[in-house]
């Protein structure tokens, strides 16, 4: 067996390889990001809404309208007001994305930090927090790349519920301020509803430590403002926004295959964590962690399982993970255990190195289809833009040929399965010449 020297210097440079494999792929994204295709399929729905934020149309569309906002209204003001000052919103969306991952990455690294506080004294965390941050940042840029970069307020509502988060442990530890944190939370679900795995893991963890008056306080007070806020938005957009917060959504249990599709990307991960935290159970850290973790993949599960919900479902878990893997780093480390360190990087590297995403970042054939993809794009565009009348056709080249937002696939096909709309919505227009339909087969631009 290798001295601890030689394993301690090879668990470095594994560590330098993994780093350098996340930080590659995340450059890939952020070049990627000033390229005119589509990432993916929400990003001129979003376009629209974060326009209509600024008054170009209703933000809650009315019920006789093909469109639907199901989405809370804070993010739509945040991208419309950037994409006012650069001159493009779809660019600014993808700006605070972007910005979204170093923040989300910042806090990952404070948390793990801050929960490698043992005994009064704070572990050497840098290493393991480079781990945490690492994962967090590879597996979204290289297995979950459709919303890195993206104009979509996934990451950027994450961004702001990590910081509640934290907040929330640091709140834990002066046992004070707890407000804050609960204020920070409910801002951030006003960004975007589906985050919840952070908000449940600190109110059971309260209960399991019998923190009951805190309990009761952060419950009554997160209510009272989840209730004052809905009452803002009946009050400023009437029951319009009723009506499309509301919409409702088909539940495919055959989606069940996508959701432990999904959990294939985090199956190296999830397999180390289970393996290495028996080791150290008793830390009141990997409690916590472990509960996140668990509320995460019921959580992600579900949620996956809802018509047109993708792989952001998953969000809450990866970066639950992110946060466990560091501390479980972090306490290996602590205690010189180099070669099971050294044996979860390892594994790491190989899984996120031989997949394909990644590998196609040094394809010059796949960087040649991208670029006639995105000229194909831009002709389709100016092709649509050319058309007289409303198109029906994907979001975004919608909003790049300066069209309005006629007609919204999803969501009229979930109104037309309940009855609120008649079965024949989309094809009595089409035949009354009142929308015209174009199709785009897109290729690599959202692989």
């Amino acid at each position: 067996m290798p001295s601890e020297p030689v394993l301690k210097k090879v668990f470095s440079w594994s560590l330098l390889l993994f780093f350098l494999i996340a930080t590659i792929s995340l450059l890939w994204s952020i070049q990627r990001s000033f390229l005119e295709i589509i990432i993916n399929s929400n990003e001129g729905w979003n376009a629209f809404f974060d326009d209509a934020a600024l008054g170009k149309m209703q933000l809650y569309p009315s019920p006789n309208q093909l469109i639907t906002n199901n989405y809370p209204p804070l993010s739509f003001y945040i991208v419309g007001s950037l994409g006012k000052m650069l001159g493009d919103t779809i660019l600014a969306g993808r700006l605070l994305s972007l910005l979204a991952i170093g923040v989300i990455s910042f806090f990952i690294a404070q948390i793990i930090k801050q929960l490698s506080l043992t005994s009064g004294k704070l572990a050497d965390s840098f290493q393991g927090s480079l781990i945490g941050v690492t994962y967090f940042i590879g597996t979204l840029t290289i297995f979950f790349k459709w919303y890195v970069g993206a104009n979509d307020p996934q990451l950027l509502a994450q961004a702001i519920m990590i910081i509640g988060f934290f907040l929330f442990i640091k709140a834990m530890e002066q046992d004070r301020n707890y407000w804050i944190a609960i204020f920070v939370m409910v801002i951030a679900g006003f960004f975007k509803h589906n985050i919840i795995t952070m908000p449940l893991t600190i109110m059971l963890w309260l209960v399991i430590q019998k923190k009951w008056k805190v309990f009761f306080f952060c419950s009554f007070f997160a209510l009272s403002l989840i209730l004052l806020g809905f009452a803002i938005c009946l009050s400023v957009y009437g029951f319009n926004f009723y009506y499309n917060f509301t919409t409702p959504r088909t539940w495919l249990l055959f989606k069940v295959i996508h959701a432990f599709s999904d959990l294939g990307a985090l199956s190296v991960g999830l397999l180390f964590w289970f393996a290495a935290s028996w080791k150290f159970r008793k830390e009141s850290s990997i409690c916590l962690v472990t509960l996140m973790i668990f509320i995460g993949l019921i959580v992600g599960f579900i949620q996956r399982l809802g018509n047109g919900v993708f792989v952001n479902a998953q969000f809450d878990l990866v970066i639950a993970l992110s946060i466990g893997l560091g501390v479980i780093f972090t306490l290996l480390i602590r205690e010189n255990s180099y070669l099971l360190a050294l044996g979860g990087v390892g594994a790491f590297v190989l899984f996120f190195f031989l997949e394909p995403s990644f590998l196609d970042i040094f394809s010059p054939s796949y960087h040649k289809r991208l670029a006639e993809s995105e000229q194909i794009m831009k002709e389709h565009i100016e092709m649509v833009r050319a058309l007289p009348g409303d198109v029906f056709c994907e979001s975004y080249v919608a909003y790049r040929a300066g069209k309005p937002f006629a007609a919204d696939a999803l969501n009229v096909e979930e109104r037309m399965r309940i009855g609120r709309l008649p079965k024949d919505t989309m094809t009595r227009r089409f035949m009354q010449h009142q929308l015209r339909e174009v199709r785009y087969i897109w290729d690599v631009g959202i692989e």
